[in-house]
């Protein structure tokens, strides 16, 4: 078999692992917010909370969660992640070393 073969063979395998990841997320974060909505009459119950828009506060602030994190979430893996990603590329195409600063290795 040829190297090509095994390079082809090597992405079908790191999309499979990235899948099943990505599907165990979805999994879990669907688990999250269905426990969250069982769990509404309790919290009114323990927190004292007298009417159904206090009650349902509580959805909101685990909803709003989602929004005000994603931004600096972004922000970082814009920052990481894809310096990274685009430093290892640089690399393989050079065929040398970069190091995290930019600065080529011999």
């Amino acid at each position: 078999m040829t190297t090509a073969y095994y390079c082809i063979m090597e992405n079908k395998r790191q999309y499979y692992i990235s899948l099943t990841m990505l599907g165990c997320l979805f999994f879990i974060f669907g688990l999250v917010s269905w426990v969250n909505s069982i769990l509404i009459p309790y919290f009114k119950i323990a927190c004292e909370l007298k009417s159904g828009v206090q009650t349902y506060l509580v959805t909101f602030a685990f909803y709003i969660a989602y929004l005000v994190m994603t931004v600096p979430a972004s922000f970082l893996l814009r920052r990481k992640a894809w310096l990274e990603v685009e430093l290892s590329l640089q690399e393989r195409r050079r065929g040398r070393k970069i190091s995290t600063n930019g600065k080529a290795n011999a």
